[in-house]
């Protein structure tokens, strides 16, 4: 009969390599934990700077709306409003008066010699027009012999309507009276009475002092005063 050493068979059985269930987990929970991770988006956490640039880029680009870019104000900054003012060359003054801006709108440097230049080209009087004819009271148009009743008379062919030269070069904007051969110009051809009423005028008879003295000195009106009292 076999003795069997029970206590050798339980120091073979401990002897033996054990196949834990921890170690055969080990690979499968790496594969799975891998495989987590690539699916996963990485998150960056921004700085504080980070976000700065980020918004000043955003607010710098223009917004697209549709075809068009919508440009925010701020991207105009650095633009001089005197860009706006209107372009215009003094060599190159329109004669019609319908066609001409007022003297206050040029530069202040430039009115004396936007003055000396119309002085230069005299009243717009074109003779040889065919001036159109009208109803009021009847047919009626512009008489050219008035041009030489009232030398300060001129005729805008652009609006079919009569202005007064040293009124438009001249004439305060605080002096009452004459104003419609300034401002849109005077057509009721069947009241020929208004030219002498506006020739009489004190606004006309200032503007038309001024003429006389700037047209003598060809300086401005304030050097020519100050001539004159010296």
């Amino acid at each position: 009969m076999k003795v069997i050493d029970l206590k050798s068979l339980w120091t073979r059985a401990a002897a033996k390599p054990k196949s834990s269930t921890a170690s055969a987990s080990t690979p499968l929970l790496q594969t799975v934990e891998s495989r987590i991770q690539s699916d996963t988006p990485s998150v960056h956490l921004q700085t504080h700077n980070e976000i700065e640039v980020e918004r000043e880029v955003a607010s710098t680009e223009p917004q697209v709306v549709g075809d068009a870019a919508v440009i925010h104000e701020d991207q105009h900054e650095g633009i001089d409003d005197d860009d706006h003012e209107a372009f215009y060359d003094i060599d190159w003054l329109p004669h019609d008066p319908g066609e001409r801006i007022a003297i206050s709108d040029y530069n202040v440097n430039d009115q004396a010699a936007v003055r000396r230049r119309y002085i230069a080209l005299g009243p717009c009087q074109p003779r040889g027009h065919d001036f159109p004819r009208k109803f009021i009271g009847g047919w009626r148009r512009f008489v050219p012999s008035w041009f030489d009743t009232y030398d300060w008379l001129e005729y805008s062919v652009k609006l079919d309507a009569a202005f007064c030269f040293v009124c438009y070069l001249f004439k305060n904007k605080n002096c009452k009276g004459g104003n419609s051969f300034v401002d849109g110009g005077f057509s009721l051809w069947n009241q020929t009475s208004k030219f002498d009423t506006h020739g009489s005028c004190k606004s006309h008879c200032l503007a038309q002092e001024k003429h006389d003295l700037f047209s003598r000195s060809g300086t401005s009106i304030g050097d020519a005063l100050e001539k004159l009292t010296t």
